[in-house]
């Protein structure tokens, strides 16, 4: 049923991984012409006006890191697909685990690639020093785990639940 608590995680899941298309992962700050300039690093970059002035800094895949956008698009098609099998539990915890080792992959090549490499080019091309700001689209995955985790216990403590009721029959 829809209405169960795990359905409730995975609804507030599905809603968090909307969220980080709307926050930047990180906001890399840096001087350039006696200014500071924060730009943001978005799933779907929006234009800032040192990006308009310089053409040349969005160029690379690290101001629209599209594999990061694959990879929250997935997570959030397996997590709706999760929210309606409910009547197969067993296939919840499998998509729920894959949603997890793909949200994961999400936190590594964000934090560990993407960012780092976002703040060494605009580094380089400026000839400044470049400083990352996490945002709140950082700790979103994060949240995105528990919620997960929440509803995979959920999901298993109804599967031994329904098991335990077949063997009294």
């Amino acid at each position: 049923m829809i209405q169960r608590i795990q359905s409730v995680f995975l609804v507030l899941a599905l809603v968090a991984i909307g969220l980080l298309f709307a926050f930047p992962i990180a906001n890399v700050i840096f001087q350039y012409d006696g200014q500071t300039i924060v730009t943001p690093l978005m799933l779907f970059p929006k234009s800032t006006p040192i990006m308009e002035s310089n053409p040349e800094i969005t160029q690379g895949s690290c101001v629209n890191p599209i594999y990061l956008v694959i990879i929250a698009s997935a997570m959030a098609l397996l997590t709706f697909i999760t929210i309606f099998s409910y009547k197969n539990r067993i296939l919840q915890v499998r998509l729920i685990a894959f949603a997890m080792l793909l949200n994961v992959a999400f936190v590594g090549l964000s934090l560990l690639l993407t960012i780092d490499e976002f703040a060494k080019n605009l580094a380089l091309y400026f000839n400044t020093i470049s400083t990352v700001e996490y945002s709140v689209g950082t700790i979103i995955p994060i949240i995105t785990i528990i919620l997960y985790w929440l509803a995979q216990h959920y999901i298993k403590k109804d599967e031994k639940l329904v098991r335990s009721a077949d063997r009294l029959r």
